[in-house]
This record gives structure tokens, sequence and C-alpha cells, in this order.
């Protein structure tokens, strides 16, 4: 979105005083299985999320070195982590729902010619009390474009790939292990209504998560002609959860400065969608922030009714291996 904060609160300003909707680039939220990871968490299918980890691995830091990207950050104090790094934490922030207590980084080059870092460990402590690993690199030959995602909760577990984003590996405490697919009964039907575009059968891939992030912005500024902009509610990645990349990325950088110390992160915006904004940022009037609703509000679909499985509890050994539902 920009290079520092000061930029960030200048576009924000600009957006608020213009009654302008501002849409970040977070295309791997749009996933409908990921999406559908994030339903699964907030209906408690795993129970309390206890861990996460993150890693998004590619090599393009070693075979193409002199290439645009490069170029791009080279004025940047950011290589990895401003680009595979915000990306990851967006997935975190969204997909459980939880908020930042403080960070602690460590930022390495292994590459001479590389303007600034090429791998990057976070480690982030949340407000709801579990740690949460994001590991991004530019140099590991393996990997063309390897983003992993995996949550642990108290009653099971949940794994998602780039390389196959159409399956969802989920396990739960005393039963077999599943591959959920958007095929899959009763999740076909819950992942349509929420806006799954390709017919059943098909394989979504990354251009179709792009088209999806376009296609709710593209509603939400619909609405907008035709509704009041206070009342606007959108799924689209907004100017906020930009704001708080930028913020996250400054705090991750002060820590690897600091010999990976741990880093106080504050809150970037008010937590109540109706409340003011934060102090140095005043608001015009008639606008209100849920104008910019971040993607971490955002309604949770309710699957209970999908009957994945019965509630589990941590010592309960009274279902069988294979007791599942589905």
């Amino acid at each position: 979105m920009c290079l520092t904060e000061e930029e960030a609160s200048k576009l924000n300003q600009l957006a608020l005083e213009k009654h302008l909707l501002f849409a970040v680039s977070y295309p791997y939220c749009f996933f409908s299985m990921l999406r559908y990871a994030r339903d699964l968490i907030v209906n408690n299918a795993i129970g309390e999320v206890c861990s996460v980890r993150i890693s998004f691995l590619q090599n393009k830091g070693i075979l193409d070195t002199p290439n645009w990207q490069m170029g791009a950050h080279a004025n940047t104090n950011s290589l990895s982590f401003s680009d595979l790094g915000l990306q990851s934490y967006q997935i975190l922030r969204f997909v459980t729902n939880m908020n930042p207590s403080r960070v602690s980084a460590c930022l390495s080059k292994s590459i001479d010619s590389h303007p600034s870092e090429d791998i990057a460990g976070v480690l982030v402590h949340m407000k709801e009390g579990c740690y949460c690993q994001l590991s991004v690199s530019k140099v590991s030959l393996l990997h063309e474009n390897d983003l992993t995602v995996e949550i642990d909760g108290l009653m099971g577990g949940i794994r998602w790939e780039l390389e196959k984003p159409g399956e969802l590996v989920y396990q739960r405490v005393n039963m077999n292990r599943m591959i959920l697919t958007p095929e899959s009964p009763p999740i076909i039907d819950h992942v349509r209504v929420q806006g799954g575009r390709l017919p059943q059968g098909c394989q979504e891939n990354f251009v179709d998560a792009l088209m999806n992030m376009y296609r709710v912005f593209f509603n939400a500024l619909d609405t907008g002609y035709y509704k009041d902009m206070p009342l606007l509610q959108s799924g689209y990645t907004s100017i906020l959860d930009g704001m708080e990349g930028i913020v996250f990325q400054s705090r991750i950088m002060e820590s690897s400065q600091n010999g990976c110390s741990w880093i106080v992160i504050h809150p970037t915006v008010p937590t109540d969608p109706i409340a003011s904004p934060v102090p140095a940022m005043p608001m015009p009037t008639g606008t209100n922030y849920t104008n910019f609703q971040m993607m971490n509000t955002l309604p949770f679909s309710d699957i209970r009714q999908m009957n994945l499985a019965p509630p589990v509890a941590i010592d309960d050994n009274s279902l069988v291996p294979d007791g599942t539902s589905v």
C-alpha cells in the first residue's frame, strides 16, 4: 500500500475526507476453503486455538535475482516480509480473528546483492494467549510458491496449502483425519453461498481468488452508490487492513534491530467500528469507520448445523476413531 506509517495515515485520512472506498490486495483470504477454515474455527470445530504456524517460501531470490520484484523493494527496508510476511499476517488475522499483543522477529540477508532481508522468522503473541509463528523466505530453492497454514486447537486441527487450494485437512480428537473439498457434502452449499463462482468439480486457483477479491470490492462500489456510506458492509480488504500491516511491519523491523526483543503492538484502529478514530486522525463530519470495515470484523457463517462432527471433550474416549459423520 505504501512504505511508512505516516504515508498510511495520510492515505486513510484522504479516503475518509473524500468518502472513498480504499481496497488493499490480500487475495489469499479469498480462497474458498481458507474462508471455510475461518468459519470452522469460529464455530468451535477445533476448540480453543492454541498455536498457529504459517510459512510462505519462494525460490525467486535465488533463481530470479535481477527481476522487477527485487527492484521494487530496493528503496524499502524490507524485501521478504513486506511481500510474503504481510500476506501471511493478514491470513493469520483473518482466519483466527485474534489480535496481536507483542512480536519478536529475526530478519536476515543470505545474499549480499539483495537490498534487504530475504529470510524472516516472526513469533507473534496474541492477546487471546496463543503464539503464532510466521516463517517467510525468498531463497528456499525447493519451494516455488509454497504457502502453508496450520492451526492447532485443543479439540482438533486444520491444515491448508496453496499447492492444494481446494483441500482442507481437518481432524478432531479421537476421530479420523478428513480431507474436505468444496464438493464434500454438506460443505458444497456453504462454500457456494459464500461466493464460490466455479461449477462443481472445477479446481479453484489463484486467479479465482483474485476474481473473488475484485468482485466483493466492485459489489461494495455498487452498494455505495445506492446506500448511505456509513451503513456499508462488505468483505473487501480495506485501507484499515493495509494500515495494520504497515504498523505490524514497523514493529517487526524494530524487534529485529533490537536483538529480537519483544515489541508491544498497539491497536491501529478502534475495535468498535462505530468508535472515534485514533488520535491525530480527525474524522470528517458524517463519516465513520464502518466505511472501511476490517476483514477480521466481518460476520462469520454458522456451520454448526452442518454436522461435521459431534462435540468432543479432550478426555472423551467414547468415540471410536472412525466416528466421523463426513
